[in-house]
């Protein structure tokens, strides 16, 4: 009978994407002034600054730039942005999908589950869908 592989571990302040967490939640760089936004994407946990959140009420914020997730101008794809604590960067989490809550209907997606695809949103699955399992549980809070 073959080993069952170790969950992948990540540090705390980490958003693990897909089964076992097998890549985390990545921001792929700093926006160009506070108008701008940068895509994410799904990354192997390494730790870095660009995977670090912590949470306050339902804003997750990368603390080392001062960035929140909300969709880009299209609606479609999740972006970081400068913070502005206004409603499009709250995410409520509902089992273990990532949803947005200004557009409830729509959970945060990496299909295909690979490194480097980009994160999405797209219509919440019924069921579990590994495509739309975020794990939040080692974001820590705000104080």
């Amino acid at each position: 009978m073959p080993d069952t592989p170790e969950p992948t571990r990540f540090p705390g302040g980490a958003m693990g994407l897909g089964p076992n967490n097998t890549y985390c939640l990545e921001i792929t760089g700093e926006p160009a002034d506070q108008f701008s936004s940068v895509p994410t994407r799904a990354a192997p946990c390494s730790g870095s600054n660009w995977m670090f959140f912590r949470r306050s009420g339902d804003i997750y914020t990368n603390t080392v730039y001062d960035l929140c997730l909300a969709p880009d101008a299209s609606g479609t794809k999740v972006h970081a942005w400068k913070c502005s604590w206004r409603n499009d960067q709250q995410w409520v989490a509902v089992g273990n999908k990532f949803v947005q809550s200004i557009k409830p209907g729509l959970c945060m997606t990496v299909a295909p589950l690979q490194a480097n695809q980009e994160i999405t949103l797209t219509p919440c699955s019924q069921g579990d869908d590994p495509t739309q399992t975020v794990d939040t549980w080692h974001i820590g809070f705000l104080s």
